[in-house]
């Protein structure tokens, strides 16, 4: 049967759950013991509250500035936990996503995202990667990139790419008309 570990204030299974382990799926929930919508069959951890915000938080009170004290780390492998291979160019590191319920189903796969993409196959020495960030268009439910910051650091506004541009700063109009506005870092000294 379906195996679980819940804990909650009423002193009796299934009532006011606040936080429950379902064994049948491996699932970690928190303030409910099924899932939130339709859709989220792939989600491990799940909070929900139906009376006010679901906020995680994440403290430190180490104060160390060697490393960073508070986290979210979102890491992608490739292979499995006992043989792990190299990430690989245009492997999806990681992404927070953001979605909403549209009347019929529950926005899980097409949402806006700020994510991380590598941009090179990985190596003990090297780790080339891009972060982005993605929105959707009215009309639409498809989640296009409108930011990137490259490996080189270049930040790109409505392009993901530019070859043979190296500016610091590029932003494209409408690709139609090839409208795009390179700005250029320009080193000068002078005295005045």
């Amino acid at each position: 049967g379906n195996k679980q570990i819940q804990f909650n204030d009423n002193g009796v299974f299934g009532g006011s759950e606040k936080f429950t382990y379902d064994q049948a799926t491996g699932r970690l929930f928190v303030g409910t013991s099924t899932a939130a919508g339709a859709n989220d069959w792939w989600s491990f951890v799940q909070e929900k509250n139906d009376g006010g915000p679901v906020i995680l938080r994440i403290a430190s009170y180490t104060g160390n500035p060697s490393y960073s004290n508070a986290a979210l780390s979102l890491s992608t492998r490739r292979g499995t936990p006992a043989s792990p291979t190299p990430t690989l160019a245009n492997d999806i590191l990681g992404e927070i996503t953001i979605g909403g319920y549209d009347g019929n189903t529950s926005s899980g796969a097409f949402v806006p995202r700020i994510g991380a993409r590598a941009t090179g196959a990985w190596t003990p020495t090297s780790h080339p990667s891009a972060v982005y960030f993605s929105t959707v268009a009215q009309n639409s439910t498809t989640p296009v990139e409108r930011v990137r910051i490259t490996e080189s650091g270049q930040f790109l506004v409505g392009t993901t790419s530019i070859a043979g541009v190296n500016d610091k700063f590029v932003f494209a109009g409408d690709t139609t008309a090839n409208n795009v506005l390179n700005f250029s870092l320009v080193n000068f000294s002078g005295s005045g």
